[in-house]
């Protein structure tokens, strides 16, 4: 599985990374401070599941956490998805907000995820776009 969302560049990243923002502003309460961009490759057994760009954020003002871990997946025609991860328990860095995402939606990962994820932990919200 490959992140669907654009990869962010030069032209495209205020708009991705305000839509991000926003995103977890609203879901976690609180204000977000993007950090940098990692490139995340999940492999199984040899095989590409999922690739693409995963963004760090600062929480201000977040009692749970200090960091999340956010992008875009496009799953549905023209419908965007915003993950949000928070760094919380097992999620210590943008691989392990990737494994934990797709271990909460019953992909093989090797990762000790399963059935440990507090689901205030990951959450999602789409946008007709």
């Amino acid at each position: 599985m490959k992140s669907s969302a654009p990869d962010l560049t030069v032209t495209s990243r205020p708009a991705w990374l305000n839509l991000l923002t926003n995103a977890i502003q609203i879901k976690h309460h609180c204000h977000a401070v993007h950090i940098e961009s990692v490139r995340v490759i999940e492999q199984h057994w040899g095989e590409r599941i999922w690739e693409g760009n995963v963004q760090v954020f600062a929480l201000v003002g977040h009692a749970g956490g200090n960091r999340c871990y956010a992008w875009v997946e496009t799953p549905a025609m023209s419908q965007y998805q915003f993950v949000t991860v928070l760094q919380k328990g097992l999620v210590i860095s943008p691989e392990t907000a990737v494994r934990g995402w797709l271990a909460s939606k019953h992909v093989t990962v090797e990762t000790p995820f399963q059935g440990r994820l507090d689901s205030q932990i990951i959450s999602q919200a789409e946008y007709n776009g």
